[in-house]
């Protein structure tokens, strides 16, 4: 099965690189790598520099095409249902431009996603440098994703989004439940996984053999300057999936 990896690239030059090579690493070679970027003028011709050269060493026979085309920065959502769109693989592997993979990602996924409607694996927290990240840090704390009934695993969302280490999908799921919300900035994710519950199951390996980046412009999430957004989706998914809001969502990031 053909695995389209989607890149959203916005203003890393620095590590978009790194993203891209960790997929041509990879043990599972049956895949596209697709790159939107909506880079500011400022960046966009480094990020194109980056990914073009890159692009052009992989026109050899057997060798994983590298495709990019540009558009505006929307937010997160809206680049992510793009690549989707595009895409030509039958499974989806979203990645954003500052992560990495581990070379048996990829298949591992592929081979976990014969079992289940969504796959993912564990976090491993590396710096902006690529090296471990192992000062303490509000990321480390939120909960990990663990393998549970899709009622149990519903109850444990109702926290927050758990952390999940890069996750793969059919594409024709996005026919099934629709594509990601793109009038949640901060949730999209955590609207998409419990609309996946709603018709099978989300799987997890549990080895650390996604690489996620902790760097300084990353952590909105967690920012007090998005603090009532965060409180205003939640509480909305919340209404939705659970029939209820709560005053201080926050602490599910505690």
């Amino acid at each position: 099965m053909k695995v389209s990896v989607l890149i959203s690239a916005f203003n890393r030059p620095q590590w978009i690189g790194e993203a891209i090579q960790s997929v041509l690493d990879s043990d599972y070679q049956d895949v596209e790598i697709l790159v939107r970027n909506s880079s500011d003028a400022k960046h966009r011709e480094a990020v194109d520099e980056v990914v073009n050269a890159m692009a052009a060493k992989q026109f050899t026979p057997g060798s994983i095409p590298i495709n990019m085309f540009h558009g505006i920065n929307k937010n997160a959502p809206h680049s992510s249902n793009v690549l989707a769109e595009a895409a030509s693989g039958e499974y989806l592997f979203p990645l954003p431009d500052d992560d990495a993979v581990k070379p048996t990602l990829l298949g591992r996924l592929v081979e976990l996603l014969q079992t289940c409607e969504l796959a993912c694996a564990q976090p491993e927290f590396m710096d902006s440098d690529s090296k471990p990240h192992v000062d303490d840090h509000p990321w480390h704390h939120i909960g990990k994703i663990v393998n549970m009934s899709r009622a149990d695993m519903k109850t444990a969302m109702y926290a927050g989004t758990p952390f999940m280490g890069g996750t793969m999908f059919r594409k024709s799921l996005i026919k099934r439940i629709g594509p990601g919300d793109e009038s949640l900035r901060n949730l999209s994710d955590l609207h998409f996984y419990l609309r996946v519950l709603e018709v099978g199951e989300i799987k997890a390996i549990e080895e650390p053999l996604y690489r996620f980046r902790i760097h300084d412009s990353n952590t909105s999430l967690i920012s007090p300057e998005n603090t009532a957004r965060f409180e205003a989706e939640i509480n909305r998914i919340r209404r939705q999936f659970y029939r209820k809001p709560v005053a201080n969502c926050m602490s599910a990031l505690d």
